[in-house]
Parts: structure tokens; sequence; C-alpha cells
């Protein structure tokens, strides 16, 4: 897995995104809210687990994330669950960070990904990727 997806969950875990939310609380913004759903505080979990774009991003891939779980916590269970999901660790640190690079997308203009080009483009991406590292 390359670093920068590595570090990207890492700063999700440890809930060091830069986030609406996370701004708001120091100060730098005067509003919390997600721009790309308008139903929540953009907070690490909900841009990357419960946001309608990113639910539906995991359903397609089989995976239903319980609404109070963390995004820390749902790496914790999914490395636990080595073998019983349908989708890989690796899987879904990639997809995680390709749903956060929409989001910084968006928010500088460019056109939303949908949801099929996204686990397209995120599959192909550690295709390559393992392809290198052989």
């Amino acid at each position: 897995m390359p670093n920068k997806i590595k570090n990207s969950v890492w700063w999700a875990c440890q809930n060091i995104l830069p986030t609406k939310s996370n701004l708001f609380h120091r100060h730098v913004l005067s509003s919390d809210a997600y721009d790309q759903c308008g139903q929540s505080s953009e907070t690490t979990s909900h841009v990357l687990l419960y946001c309608d774009f990113s639910r539906s991003v995991w359903e397609s891939c089989n995976l239903l994330v319980d609404c109070h779980y963390t995004f820390a916590y749902a790496v914790w269970k999914l490395s636990c669950d080595v073998g019983s999901s349908s989708i890989s660790l690796a899987h879904f640190m990639a997809i995680s960070w390709n749903i956060w690079r929409n989001r910084n997308g968006i928010r500088h203009g460019e056109e939303p990904k949908k949801k099929e080009n996204l686990i397209l483009e995120t599959s192909k991406f550690i295709s390559e990727f393992q392809a290198v590292q052989d």
C-alpha cells in the first residue's frame, strides 16, 4: 500500500484530517456543515463512512458499517475480520483515500465522481501498485 494512503488512513484514524468539523473547532471556519450533503457536520466518520455517497460506495463493495462506528473502529474491526469480509483492508484503505480525494476535488471545484468510477479507479490503482511491487 502506498505511503500516501497509509498516511491518509492514519490521519483519519487519529481524527486529524482537515475536515470542516476539525477546522471549526480550531476557529478556522465559521461552520462545520458538510457541503456535499448538507445533512451533517463534516466529520471524518461522516465523510468516509456515513454520508449518502460514502454509504453507497460501501454498499456496492458489500460492506455495511454500523452507524455507531468511528472510522478508527471500522478500520480496527475490518483488520480483525480478515478472511470473513468481502473487502480486504487494503481495498478499504484505498477506497477511503479515494473518497477523501473526491471530497477534496469537490471542494476545489471538480465534478464529483460517480461511485462506480471511484471503485473502478481504486481497483485499477491497487492493481497497478501491486504490479510495480512484484
